[in-house]
């Protein structure tokens, strides 16, 4: 993110009566709340998906049904490209709904009642973007002390006698506290126990099969039957489904 000063909002739809729309009112959010913005790029699928990998943008915004590509092959890609971007989804059919967390979109707007929920969704963006620098978990093993963004964790388990830290660029860190210890450490709502042993970040999972929770480094971590209802709606609640 290049600061609150200035963020950067990619619009995808099909329609461009829809889009002109969408963008009034992205714009008019932006500045009743003070935050320099530019949403001037309009893309077809096609010409977002020739600009993900030399783009720099903050929030996507994306249709997800589109006749030349789908939002969701799009999401792949932007998540490829920009890992800590922003997608928020607009579609007329909630039936693509559950699917949105596998590319860890943060909203799933509904195209009969985005308006309603569309002011929560872009404050919503702007406190994931601002967490993304700001967040750290002070690791400490053996008397060394070094930081993680929480951007960065996938997941935290407990085993043995330390907890184990899984980032996303593939390394594991040990820490010599307690799991719950951390975990209140972090204090964020992107963290959520799925058993008394493991919490998980939720901009990293992929889906829920079989009681396990699978992660977008393909690790699978079970779920406790007593959570695993709690943990399925939060996750619904959280990208919006």
């Amino acid at each position: 993110m290049k600061g609150v000063a200035m963020i950067r909002i990619a619009l995808c739809d099909d329609d461009p009566h829809f889009l002109q729309h969408l963008h009034q009112s992205v714009n008019i959010w932006f500045t009743e709340h003070q935050i320099v913005s530019t949403c001037t790029d309009h893309f077809s699928a096609r010409a977002l998906r020739d600009a993900i990998e030399t783009s720099d943008f903050d929030i996507f915004f994306l249709d997800i049904e589109m006749p030349e590509i789908g939002g969701m092959e799009l999401a792949k890609r932007i998540r490829e490209a920009l890992p800590d971007s922003v997608i928020i989804f607009l579609t007329s059919h909630e039936e693509f709904a559950p699917d949105g967390y596998r590319v860890q979109a943060l909203r799933y707007l509904s195209k009969q009642t985005w308006q309603k929920y569309l002011s929560e969704a872009l404050s919503a963006a702007i406190v994931q973007l601002q967490k993304q620098e700001t967040g750290s978990l002070a690791v400490s093993h053996y008397g060394s002390i070094q930081r993680v963004p929480y951007r960065d964790i996938l997941y935290i388990r407990h085993i043995s006698r330390y907890c184990q830290i899984v980032t996303r660029d593939g390394k594991t860190i040990q820490d010599d506290r307690g799991i719950r210890h951390l975990f209140e450490s972090i204090g964020d709502e992107r963290f959520i126990f799925i058993d008394r042993g493991a919490f998980i970040n939720l901009d990293y999972i992929q889906k829920i099969e079989n009681g396990e929770a699978v992660m977008t480094n393909g690790d699978s971590l079970p779920i406790s039957r007593r959570l695993l209802p709690q943990v399925k709606l939060t996750i619904n609640r959280y990208y919006g489904g």
